[in-house]
């Protein structure tokens, strides 16, 4: 599985949806139900997402998030490395890839 994969991994996903709602008072059994309401979905579709067996849209992710007064990287890694840690203010060599130009 590729990197970007994983830091979109509909049970990555979840674990830090969970976790968003625990710090919010949300109790586990009324998470779900929580989901369908934010999200406008039915309860079993909110289900399945808190148990990571249904994909995350972006949109979803902002949603939630943006609902708890939170940027949606708390719900996903910003990060290509997940060994690594993220360096805030630090700045980096890059180069943007534009079809066979290469601009610093």
């Amino acid at each position: 599985m590729h990197t970007v994969d994983l830091l979109l991994d509909s049970a990555h996903i979840a674990r830090r949806v969970q976790d968003l709602m625990e710090r919010h008072d949300i109790g586990k059994r009324n998470q779900s139900s929580e989901l369908a309401r934010i999200l406008d979905l039915s309860f079993s579709q909110a289900h399945r997402k808190m148990r990571g067996n249904s994909p995350w849209t972006l949109v979803q992710i902002k949603k939630v998030a943006s609902h708890y007064g939170e940027p949606p990287s708390t719900l996903i890694d910003t990060f290509a490395d997940t060994d690594a840690t993220p360096t805030k203010g630090v700045a980096h060599d890059a180069a943007l890839v534009i079809g066979e130009k290469e601009l610093p």
